[in-house]
């Protein structure tokens, strides 16, 4: 069932205009089974989001994927993830750059997730507490920052850590959130809307 649904995912994926062979790649080679609940297996390749049963939803792929793609991580980067959630953006970029380093205020959701990147055998991803708005300063600077939890507005404390010429993508808002992606120029921030999509609920065993 993984190598099919995996496939049909990958398709889906590319139908939506994702056309990253790495990053479709990464997805294909990161086993969402092992972030859902046993009775969500079978949901586990839907382009949706899911309840993983310890908190923090699976986010949809769609929306996951289309925020690593505006990152363009490449194989040398450092890479912070704020917060860690359920883990799984930080599996798709373990296969993508070098490090990534993830953040989480809760330990529960942190144990759940680093107990899902041992099973999958992932190695150079690095957790740790803290909240998403405060990132990691003691390992900046970061050459990619990756926020997947919606925020209303982007703190300046995490634009700070990105290094010369570093790329920080975000979901901003609440009923509509935009993947919006922020360069750190020499001058500034340049700042891009690139994509609006709507908030989802994660979805259960009997939906």
């Amino acid at each position: 069932m993984t190598a099919t649904g995996a496939i049909r995912l990958v398709m889906a994926l590319r139908g939506r205009g994702i056309s990253d062979t790495a990053l479709l790649s990464a997805v294909e080679r990161t086993s969402r089974e092992a972030f859902v609940p046993d009775d969500l297996a079978h949901r586990a390749w839907d382009d949706a989001a899911l309840d993983t049963g310890d908190g923090p939803r699976l986010q949809r792929p769609f929306v996951v994927v289309s925020m690593i793609g505006a990152l363009a991580p490449g194989s040398r980067h450092r890479v912070l993830v704020s917060p860690t959630g359920s883990g799984y953006g930080a599996a798709l970029l373990s296969h993508l750059c070098r490090w990534v380093y993830a953040t989480d205020a809760d330990r529960g959701v942190r144990r759940a997730a680093e107990e899902r990147l041992r099973r999958l055998g992932i190695d150079n991803v690095i957790l740790r507490a803290g909240a998403a708005r405060q990132g990691w300063p003691q390992q900046a600077p970061f050459d990619r920052i990756l926020i997947e939890s919606p925020m209303d507005d982007m703190p300046q404390e995490l634009l700070d850590q990105l290094r010369p010429a570093g790329v920080l993508v975000a979901a901003l808002g609440r009923e509509v959130r935009t993947v919006t992606r922020f360069t750190r120029g020499e001058d500034g921030f340049r700042r891009e809307d690139l994509l609006r999509v709507p908030m989802e609920t994660a979805r259960g065993a009997n939906d």
